[in-house]
């Protein structure tokens, strides 16, 4: 679903996804097995795991 929302009197878009628990589990799975090295300590970060 994309809606379009005002903000500072500026339009933006911003999408939503409504998900189910069997697509988040998919997705999670997905990601892992086509990043097996991914770091996974949130967004952005890049930096190796210690």
């Amino acid at each position: 679903m994309i809606l379009m929302v005002t903000r500072n009197g500026k339009h933006c878009y911003a999408e939503i996804q409504l998900r189910t628990i069997s697509q988040d589990t998919w997705a999670a799975l997905e990601h892992h097995l086509t990043n097996p090295t991914a770091s996974h300590g949130g967004c952005g970060n890049t930096a190796p795991s210690a």
